[in-house]
């Protein structure tokens, strides 16, 4: 080849490379509300985001008393949202993220998924010789046991490009956000929703909770966020039909009991 001819094609080799590396620098993160799965209302005084890794032993562990405090306290008093950040050291973490994001895009009911997926954390362990057409095969199932969306749906979810860079720039969100590790908790952050709320909303609180936080703790810790004046679960709520996926992990939880 010429050293002209040689010379041009590495030119453009390299600017292909530096576009694709600008667009990946360049993709959108999410701001304020605009990232993770909602339960509450709006203006509920207490906003409460959790960050999970659904391969991460500990965010199993927080889940069940996590979901007691929702319960306690109602969804208008609470809006709980929660983010995805699957941690890069826990092999297959992305591919059940994506598949939180697969359900959520044909169901409206998203609990039982995450319900399902720590139930089954132990078959998607790293340490098990897996690959990804398993892992795939092993969540078309469980989409079938939970009735929430047939095989097809999460099949064409988990090779959905779209839904793919969705999970990664949700986990780019938390990073953002500080976080680093999982279950990581704020309380009362974002943009504020209402005049009546703002001196609430204007700072996000980083929690030290563990797994080992009971009912009781969390609450010593949220009371005095709830105020006096609010009684627990006053302010009836009913969550509104999914939005659907709007870009990012945004959408609802619903049926949280």
């Amino acid at each position: 080849m010429p050293l002209q001819a040689m010379f041009n094609c590495l030119f453009f080799s390299v600017l292909a490379v530096s576009a694709i590396t600008s667009a990946a620098v360049a993709a959108p993160i999410p701001v304020g509300g605009m990232d993770g799965f909602k339960h509450g209302a709006p203006d509920a005084p207490i906003q409460l985001e959790v960050f999970i890794d659904l391969a991460c032993p500990d965010c199993k562990a927080a889940w069940p008393v996590l979901k007691k405090v929702v319960a306690l306290y109602g969804a208008g008093t609470m809006r709980l949202t929660v983010h995805l950040f699957p941690l890069p050291y826990h092999t297959w973490a992305f591919h059940l993220a994506q598949s939180v994001l697969a359900v959520a895009s044909a169901s409206s009911t998203l609990l039982p998924w995450i319900d399902m997926l720590f139930d089954h954390q132990d078959d998607f362990s790293g340490s098990l010789p897996l690959n990804s057409s398993y892992v795939v095969a092993q969540l078309e199932k469980l989409a079938v046991s939970s009735k929430l969306v047939s095989a097809g749906v999460l099949k064409d979810g988990m090779a959905n490009q779209t839904l793919n860079a969705n999970a990664r720039i949700s986990w780019k969100y938390g990073c953002t956000r500080g976080v680093s590790g999982t279950p990581a908790f704020l309380v009362n952050g974002g943009e504020a929703v209402s005049p009546a709320v703002n001196a609430l909303h204007s700072l996000a609180v980083a929690v030290d909770a563990d797994p080992r936080w009971t009912l009781a703790k969390w609450k010593a810790l949220l009371d005095p966020v709830r105020g006096p004046s609010m009684g627990i679960g006053r302010v009836p709520y009913i969550e509104t039909a999914r939005t659907g996926n709007t870009g990012y992990g945004q959408g609802h939880l619903t049926v949280f009991s």
